[in-house]
């Protein structure tokens, strides 16, 4: 392990394990950094990511972390938004403990969180997430965002309708999958279907805000679990229990 020498002191908290002196409750942080402009430091918000839909979305960044876009709200009209700054700072492991700070500016940032490289497969505008310099968006940005969204939902629908009908090759349907993502759709889109009524309940998950169907024990999308004092034939269920 090489030498640390001629670096500041740190709490133990913001270093690595391995360089924490336990018995003097604080150590010194091997690793060298860019300094970083104060301009850059106080950049102000540039950008804001919206969500219309009701699907909660994460977005992952690799160094930067995950971000999750939250379900837009029922009866409103777009999600609290996500706030990008003008320059965001990323770093880059250089060996020999050198960090290099990278910069990206803010446009650059939000176009790959929302429509990476305009792959059709992994653009988050057809679910109606979409950026603006805007707080509030504007009416013009809001109806862009649903129409593509509307897209989507009745392609969904769609192949939810296909599934009521299809076989699996072994005699029995394939019914079981039109899952909560379809229900969804359909109640957005407010149409009724063999699969779906208008009516039907759906309640947003406590893990992760996606609607789901109701009693059901586990949401597999996200791991949930939820109250089992309910199927034991409770009239009043407790809270859900959280994730395990």
């Amino acid at each position: 392990m090489p030498d640390v020498k001629n670096t500041k002191t740190f709490a133990p908290e913001v270093v690595f394990k391995d360089y924490m002196d336990v018995t003097k409750g604080r150590t010194k942080n091997p690793w060298n950094y860019d300094p970083i402009p104060e301009e850059v430091k106080n950049s102000p918000v540039e950008f804001y990511i919206y969500n219309v839909g009701p699907y909660m979305k994460v977005i992952n960044s690799g160094g930067l972390g995950k971000q999750k876009v939250q379900a837009c709200p029922d009866g409103e009209k777009y999600s609290k938004p996500i706030e990008i700054h003008k320059w965001v700072i990323d770093h880059a492991d250089m060996g020999e403990y050198n960090m290099k700070t990278i910069l990206i500016e803010g446009k650059d940032r939000v176009r790959e969180m929302v429509s990476p490289n305009n792959d059709p497969e992994t653009d988050l505008r057809k679910w109606g997430i979409f950026y603006s310099k805007n707080n509030p968006p504007s009416q013009a940005e809001i109806d862009d965002a649903n129409r593509r969204l509307r897209d989507t939902m009745n392609q969904i629908v769609k192949y939810g309708d296909f599934l009521y009908t299809a076989t699996n090759g072994q005699g029995g349907t394939r019914r079981g999958e039109i899952t909560a993502v379809y229900m969804t759709a359909a109640k957005w889109l407010g149409v009724e279907r063999p699969w779906y009524s208008v009516s039907e309940k759906l309640n947003p998950c406590p893990g992760c805000g996606d609607n789901v169907k109701p009693n059901i024990r586990k949401h597999t999308a996200c791991g949930w679990r939820f109250d089992l004092n309910r199927f034991e034939g409770d009239t009043a269920p407790s809270a859900p229990q959280s994730k395990e």
